[in-house]
């Protein structure tokens, strides 16, 4: 999975990408079609932004996005709705009684 992690009007430190990157790469375990995903974080006015893009093999993107004071904090709670997106993607998917 290729994970992309981007920054507006802040600058992307290391320690910032690598939490991303371990909490993103958690998502492949909840749904094996996730091709790529993009994060990108903006620094507003009274704190940050952050929005996830997960590109799947087939399909359109889900998208989760969440704002905060704490950019830490912003990352989880993208990756909880992220995941959260992907297991009821995953329940659609598979249940065959429609």
């Amino acid at each position: 999975m290729e994970v992309l992690i981007t920054g507006r009007h802040m600058p992307i430190t290391d320690a910032i990408r690598d939490y991303a990157k371990t909490r993103v790469n958690k998502l492949s375990r909840y749904f094996d079609r996730v091709r790529s995903v993009d994060v990108m974080a903006e620094k507003v006015d009274p704190g940050y932004k952050v929005e996830a893009h997960l590109h799947m093999d087939r399909g359109n993107p889900l998208i989760a996005h969440a704002d905060g004071l704490d950019l830490y904090a912003c990352i989880d709670a993208v990756v909880d709705k992220a995941e959260r997106q992907l297991t009821d993607l995953k329940d659609r998917l598979r249940d065959h009684k429609h």
